[in-house]
């Protein structure tokens, strides 16, 4: 049955890419973007001031939707994989699949993440799932930080910023509608409907909006549990995405309106068992931010920011029914003033509080209930039913432009009630001198525990404090020629005081990495090539939450190495073909538990995985049989590769089992892709 859906799926393919290929003629010109084009894209995520990611300082990343399109990607897992340099990713509790940079763990608090300006990190646990989440024809463009970014964004920034931005009324001034089925052999990876619209009413007003809801299962293959038991992934671990977003802009009053809806289907138990049937997780976010940018004058901008959240991350329903769950609420209030001095002086400077206010249902109180989770009992209780925490923050950055170079210098300090505070300084060297340009820099980045309960703490332990990173970072490009530009970057980190969580979240030891990261683009008339290649090793650890397998540099579920290879081909203005292949080195993974006499986990085995080569291969087709009509046909995962995505930590003082592990999930086979999109202007 499953080999007739696979080979239907390629049939259908295959016949939809040869009657578009007869219908396809030259004639419309190409929206690709030339070499200039790439290299003259201008960012404000690395200063709050628009500038080249040559000229940012900061280790800066901008993905294009052409990009996007071009690859085949499908969500952001898939962008980020193959797109950018130096992300992986690890999977946590309940199969949730999180994020890592550079070799480090980044779940809990380490990579912040924004769509359309709005930060979507859960405020309880920090965190932020991928799978099927955003779906990539959303997208108009990712921005990202490779790096610290703490000086700007404070807290959930200290190993990078992740800023997604859903297309708009500048670049729709329209609507659009899209729809992708990406089938594996036994069953469906992804079946997603975006749509969008977005109208400029006059170079003053505009609106947009832009929708997706999906379904998919993250692989067909089998899942093994740490105690041995299999079963079979497809419908029983699942990754449903709901997404709203809303733009309003009217002169210079800019409001967004947001929700998150993203909801997976997991067996997975908590580290290595398997529960008897799938449950439920639901990550719901509702947000709305209001801005005003008021130019007091031709040089200066101050923008007052309002901002609210609503969270329920977490949500489980168990096999003893509907789980109700606490829910957090997110108010901010920021204001910012960006002051040029002079046509080489910039100065951006400004102040914010949020409060955290954490709300428990009444069943966690419940004498003999059976809802809530393990952590229920173990809220302070503060306003009745709720806990309240503050944050208050301070920031300044001046960036001075000379002819010799450009010098960035600023900090953040950041207090939060329970914990203390953090000051973090940075300062950049950078210069763009024709074809070369050159960065330096240095900063701090942190993290306060903004999110975690006091009582999580474990009795005795000291009190919990901020992490600190300390970050060094050099970066060098060159465009080789017309078509050729390079670029190489090396890095050094250092975390002290890490936040982790084994019996109780508390500060213990540190951890760092250092390596390299390069990215290649040639941009031809006919063929293009982008590379990326991303190394670290580990450095300076001396925790064994997060292990480092003995004998070697790797930590624990990452590869040290990692290459990316993306081709483009054009045949015509109307067709263009597109392979892609990602590299990896080998890495490391618990697979079995070692137990006791009496049956407990005391130990687990680590195993080394192979080196993996995942191919891909996408076509693009442009106005198919009318104007507007692109079809994307293509295949993920050619070779079928059997990989997994590990667990990158082991929890060795939990007291009812010494040792907790999961085995990895498996990564989705071999995988037929379809996608339409339909855009018209108005």
């Amino acid at each position: 049955m499953k080999k007739r859906r696979f080979s239907r799926s390629v049939c259908i393919a295959l016949t939809l890419c040869s009657s578009s290929l007869a219908f396809a003629s030259d004639g419309t010109s190409s929206d690709a973007l030339s070499l200039d084009d790439i290299l003259n894209l201008s960012t404000t995520i690395a200063t709050k001031s628009a500038l080249t990611s040559r000229e940012s300082p900061g280790i800066v990343s901008i993905v294009t939707a052409e990009e996007i399109r071009n690859s085949g990607a499908r969500d952001m897992m898939d962008l980020l994989n193959l797109l950018v340099p130096g992300f992986q990713f690890g999977h946590d509790d309940h199969a949730a699949i999180g994020l890592a940079a550079r070799g480090l763990w980044a779940i809990e608090g380490k990579v912040l993440v924004i769509v359309d300006g709005i930060d979507v990190n859960d405020e309880i646990f920090s965190n932020y799932g991928f799978g099927n989440r955003i779906p990539a024809d959303l997208i108009e463009k990712v921005e990202i930080i490779r790096g610290p970014g703490s000086a700007i964004y404070g807290t959930y920034a200290s190993l990078g910023v992740i800023r997604v931005t859903t297309k708009g009324a500048d670049t729709l001034n329209g609507a659009y509608v899209s729809v992708t089925d990406s089938e594996m052999s036994g069953g469906a990876s992804h079946r997603n409907l975006s749509l969008g619209f977005g109208k400029k009413i006059s170079e003053d007003v505009s609106f947009s909006g832009a929708a997706g809801v999906g379904m998919g299962s993250r692989s067909d293959r089998d899942y093994v549990s740490g105690t041995g038991e299999k079963r079979t992934m497809v419908g029983n671990m699942t990754q449903d995405p709901r997404f709203v977003s809303a733009k309003v802009k009217a002169k210079d009053l800019n409001l967004t309106f947001l929700y998150d809806d993203y909801r997976t289907y997991t067996f997975d138990g908590n580290y290595y068992y398997l529960e008897p049937i799938p449950y439920e997780i639901q990550h719901r976010t509702y947000a709305a931010d209001a801005q005003y940018n008021y130019r007091t004058s031709d040089s200066l901008t101050i923008t007052p920011r309002l901002y609210y959240k609503n969270q329920a991350p977490y949500v489980r329903t168990m096999i003893v029914g509907s789980q109700r769950h606490k829910y957090v609420e997110k108010t901010l209030a920021s204001i910012t003033a960006n002051w040029d001095l002079s046509d080489h002086i910039n100065i951006v400077a400004g102040a914010e509080t949020y409060q955290n206010k954490i709300t428990i249902p009444e069943a966690f109180f419940d004498d003999g209930s059976e809802v809530g989770t393990e952590y229920g009992d173990s809220f302070e209780i503060e306003e009745g039913r709720r806990l309240t925490n503050q944050n208050v923050a301070a920031f300044f950055q001046s960036l001075i432009k000379n002819p010799i170079a450009n010098l960035t210098v600023g900090g953040r300090y950041e207090t939060a009630k329970y914990f203390g505070g953090a000051f973090v300084p940075r300062v950049a060297v950078t210069k763009a001198l024709g074809d070369l340009h050159l960065k330096g820099m240095a900063a701090q980045s942190f993290r306060t525990p903004s999110g975690i309960q006091r009582d999580w703490v474990p009795d005795g332990a000291p009190p919990m404090t901020p992490e600190k990173a300390m970050n060094y970072e050099i970066e060098a490009g060159y465009r080789l020629s017309k078509n050729l530009f390079f670029q190489v970057n090396v890095f050094d980190l250092r975390i002290d005081d890490v936040i982790m969580y084994g019996d109780g979240y508390q500060n213990s030891g540190r951890m760092g990495s250092r390596g390299a990261e390069s990215e290649m683009k040639f941009v031809g008339d006919v063929f293009n090539l982008s590379a990326n290649y991303a190394y670290y090793e580990a450095t300076q650890t001396d925790t064994d939450y997060y292990p480092v397998e003995i004998g070697s540099k790797d930590f624990v579920g990452f590869s040290r190495h990692r290459l990316n290879l993306i081709g483009g081909y054009r045949l015509s203005d109307r067709i263009s073909l597109h392979p892609s292949v990602q590299i990896s080195s080998s890495k490391f993974g618990a697979t079995e538990q070692i137990l006791d006499e009496d049956g407990n986990s005391v130990d687990v085995v680590m195993t080394k995985f192979d080196p993996m080569v995942i191919a891909n291969f996408n076509v693009r087709l442009r106005d198919v049989l009318l104007k507007g009509l692109d079809v994307n046909l293509g295949v993920r995962n050619l070779l079928d590769t059997q990989d997994e995505i590990p667990k990158p930590y082991v929890v060795r003082d939990n007291s009812s089992s010494p040792v907790n592990m999961a085995p990895g999930v498996p990564v989705a086979s071999r995988s037929v892709v379809a996608q339409l999109n339909f855009s018209q202007t108005f």
